[in-house]
């Protein structure tokens, strides 16, 4: 025994000493010892089991203490080992012949794992059993090694050793197919603990049992690498070269889905578990991806604290020289922080890639979003024409609406075809009310009546006059009707213009032919980049019997009151497949200036207009909603003016306020359209005189004489048949402009069109050449 105590009377914890003696040594549960340790007695074996024992004395307790000592079991040859040469193991070329296992009909890769332990020791038993506990691959969260029998990670059992007598186990251990880490080496770990024996079977009953040698290892492991091309010191460095392609711009609002194409080549070593992050902006929900060119991808979504993001797994390992190809798909949803997608692709492995060659890892693509929108405006007079009996009209008291003069309504409507929707529109009805000298022209006589998501401001020009008014509610069931009617018409005819005039511009918002107006754009911008603008049409006047009130700029409207006999609108679209037509609709566009909203808002030609204000939104992708501004057509005002014909026009001047996903509308052009009532007095034809007849039978035996009539007839017929032949019909058409100009095109063409495209929306005042 060459071991050492030190006795210390007055140590330990309270004083009542302790034995030092690799650790410290001090009195147990039972009466309390004091001087514990003042003497030290050892050498001597007071239980017969070879090993010396210890007597402390206490000498102001006037007792001693006998400490004995366990037979210590030393254990020899006692180890852990993969029976694999290199310690390594070929996941890739499992078979029966090679040294593959099979685990459910399946081939996998299997090696064998030795544990050899042996004791001796002096006073020991002869044998002894050992409880052993076997533990693969503790290191990693997902486990990939199993044993062959009972398919788990972990085994138990009990080994029975004779003395001085080693003996060595095996276990068949094999890789799962399904594990992702190649690169963590794969361990084995056991651990034993000495089974105490009975007390019958020691030397001595009073005997203490043994004890493993506490300053041994008593816990031993072994790990596996997966064999990997990655040259003689089984270290891969990979360089991997990430490029990610996708649109520059996309519309939001089409169904297409946006494509982000991405590819990832290794120019260097094996790269395990290599991997790309794609992230899922606000805005985009992810869809799918497409593998391409044979390649193997698996994606799935994840949900991180910064987001939503795609991990794709593109390769365990991603070979030397090999790359993979695919497309992720993202559909649209919900709003944008910002009007653009920012995609910050990266891309990495398990096994880390020099510094030097990590900048081709990260690729930022930004795509901004565009919104597609076709703002279109319809307008349309109820009735498109009065002519007025004015003799239906002479009541002197005003106290019912009818009393003033007939009715007039115009309707303005007004829908997006998209496909991105329109948040916010502003709309701002100009009403001729009154004429410069203050008399009623189109008296109101109710708020505005809206279909759909419009709110109008209250209009405080409304029957001043306190007019007693037909029932609203019978009114109101007719414009809803009416707007319903109107709904479907509407957008069938839109559906006809685009399918047969695809790729023809529009430019409109004049008063049309009739009563009835279109306006229409396509405009595809971000931050407000805007597509094409829109014209105004005006009356016409050419003689001294009519009068037209507009509220349209002087500016635009040249002939507010000047006279004519006749007087509508015209269109200022027009469209041709040649180059030479495509230029000059260019320059006409190019040279039409924008419209100031404040400016045009406040300016109402010849009349006192009066400003109705609405909002609409939000306009989504085939909504067609409606107002309608109910007045009376005041015959007293239009006496004090002498003519006959009169156009009156109201106005709407539209803007659009807001668009979704926080693109701006700055510079989107504002668009207008204006609906005219052709005014005209009713007129009745006085009866022919009749024809003097003379009697053939007369007796004075005169010659009947032929009637005027009937030789003015002969006279006209032979003057046409003169002018006829020398050719006084026939149409000078310049050739040089034969395809471009309106003047030139045929009086009755085939298609019955004269010469212009079909527009649904325009309808001829009256028949004849319009293009003249």
């Amino acid at each position: 025994m060459t071991d050492v105590a030190v006795g210390a009377p007055y140590g330990g914890s309270d004083g009542n000493g302790a034995v030092i003696y690799a650790r410290d040594v001090t009195p147990g549960p039972g009466p309390p010892i004091a001087t514990f340790g003042w003497s030290l007695s050892g050498g001597q074996d007071m239980d017969n089991n070879l090993y010396p024992d210890l007597l402390v004395g206490a000498y102001l307790s006037s007792s001693a203490v006998l400490l004995r000592t366990r037979p210590i079991v030393s254990l020899f040859n006692h180890s852990l080992s993969f029976l694999s040469e290199g310690k390594t193991i070929d996941i890739d070329s499992a078979s029966l012949e090679t040294g593959g296992c099979r685990v459910s009909s399946q081939i996998v890769p299997c090696v064998t794992l030795q544990f050899c332990l042996g004791y001796a020791g002096v006073g020991v038993p002869t044998d002894l059993e050992m409880d052993v506990e076997y533990l693969l691959d503790n290191k990693v969260s997902e486990p990939r090694l199993f044993f062959l029998d009972s398919s788990r990670r972990s085994l138990k059992e009990r080994v029975r050793l004779e003395k001085e007598i080693d003996d060595c186990r095996t276990h068949r251990v094999y890789v799962t197919s399904s594990l992702t880490d190649k690169l963590t080496p794969m361990s084995a770990e056991v651990s034993f603990t000495l089974v105490e024996e009975a007390s019958r079977r020691r030397r001595y009953r009073r005997s203490l049992a043994p004890i493993l040698n506490q300053r041994q290892k008593l816990t031993l492991s072994d790990s596996l690498t997966i064999q990997k091309n990655c040259g003689r010191d089984n270290v891969c460095y990979p360089d991997l070269i990430l490029s990610v392609d996708a649109p520059d711009t996309f519309v939001f609002g089409k169904k297409e889905q946006l494509e982000v194409d991405v590819r990832v080549v290794n120019d260097g070593e094996d790269a395990f578990e290599a991997r790309v992050f794609v992230p899922i902006p606000r805005g985009l929900l992810y869809n799918k991806f497409v593998a391409k060119d044979n390649t193997t991808v698996v994606c799935s979504p994840r949900t991180l604290d910064s987001g939503m993001i795609l991990v794709c797994e593109i390769g365990n390992p991603l070979p030397m020289h090999k790359g993979v190809h695919f497309i992720v798909l993202f559909q649209q949803s919900g709003l944008m922080e910002e009007p653009r997608f920012e995609f910050l692709v990266t891309t990495n492995s398990t096994n880390i890639e020099n510094s030097h060659t990590k900048d081709d890892n990260v690729v930022l693509k930004t795509i901004q979003v565009e919104v597609d929108t076709n703002l279109i405006l319809y307008g349309t007079s109820d009735p498109e024409r009065i002519d007025y009996n004015r003799s239906l009209y002479l009541s002197k008291s005003k106290q019912h609406e009818e009393h003033l003069g007939p009715q007039i309504t115009h309707k303005y409507g007004f829908s997006n075809t998209g496909p991105s929707d329109i948040s916010e529109t502003e709309l701002v009805i100009l009403w001729p009310t009154r004429t410069l000298g203050g008399n009623y022209l189109l008296y109101l006589l109710e708020q505005p009546y809206v279909t759909g998501p419009v709110q109008c401001s209250h209009v405080p020009d409304v029957n001043p006059l306190g007019l007693t008014l037909i029932d609203r509610e019978v009114n109101l069931e007719l414009l809803k009707l009416q707007s319903q009617e109107e709904s479907e018409h509407e957008a069938e005819e839109q559906s006809y213009s685009e399918s047969s005039a695809t790729g023809e511009a529009s430019a409109g918002g004049a008063s049309a032919s009739g009563g009835s107006s279109y306006s229409t754009s396509q405009t595809t911008y971000y931050s407000s980049s805007s597509g094409d603008g829109s014209g105004s049409g005006s009356s016409s006047s050419s003689s001294s019997s009519s009068s037209s009130y507009s509220t349209s700029s002087s500016t635009r409207t040249r002939t507010s009151y000047s006279s004519s006999s006749s007087s509508y609108g015209h269109s200022s679209s027009s469209s041709s497949s040649s180059d030479d037509d495509d230029e000059l609709i260019r320059r006409t566009r190019q040279a039409e200036p924008a419209l100031d909203w404040d400016k045009e808002i406040n300016t109402c030609g010849p009349t006192e207009c009066t400003k109705i204000h609405c909002t609409v939104g939000p306009l989504v992708d085939g909504d067609i909603h409606y107002i309608y501004v109910r007045s009376r057509l005041v015959l007293d005002t239009l006496i004090e003016y002498p003519y006959d014909d009169v156009s009156i026009t109201s106005r709407m001047l539209a803007r659009v306020k807001a668009l979704p996903h926080g693109v701006m509308p700055e510079v989107l052009p504002i668009r207008d359209l204006d609906v005219t009532t052709h005014v005209s007095p009713a007129k009745s034809l006085d009866e022919a005189p009749p024809i003097p007849c003379w009697d053939s039978s007369s007796g004075d035996g005169l010659s009947v004489p032929l009637p005027k009539p009937f030789f003015n007839f002969i006279l006209s017929t032979y003057s046409s048949a003169i002018h006829f032949t020398c050719g006084y019909f026939k149409r000078h058409r310049p050739e040089h402009r034969a395809r471009i100009a309106d003047d030139a095109q045929p009086l009755n063409p085939p298609n019955g069109h004269n010469g212009h495209p079909y527009n649904p929306y325009s309808r001829p005042f009256y028949p004849g050449d319009e293009a003249l």
